[in-house]
């Protein structure tokens, strides 16, 4: 009574997901990451030919290594229920 009907996830969904809880104000990804709703689920440096799996250690060395460069994050939004990348 009262519930709605469950929605599937999408099947590609990892086992482990880092939740996105803010932005920096200045940061790249400040406007196009959703706090809260979004989570990453995979980093690909650019250039590389298969995308690395997600810990806190891979995102830390990707984000040194390309400080002031590009980097592809795939992210999943709760609301939407959709994978996209993000750059």
């Amino acid at each position: 009574m009262g519930q709605t009907s469950s929605i599937s996830l999408p099947s590609s969904l990892p086992d482990l997901a880092l939740h996105v809880l803010r932005t920096a104000e200045d940061s790249p990804s400040h406007g196009s990451l959703e706090p809260f709703f979004d989570y990453l689920i995979g980093l690909d440096s650019a250039g590389a030919d298969s995308q690395q799996s997600l810990n806190t250690e891979a995102l830390a060395k990707l984000m040194t290594d390309n400080e002031g460069g590009k980097v592809i994050l795939k992210v999943y939004n709760a609301k939407s229920q959709r994978i996209r990348g993000e750059s």
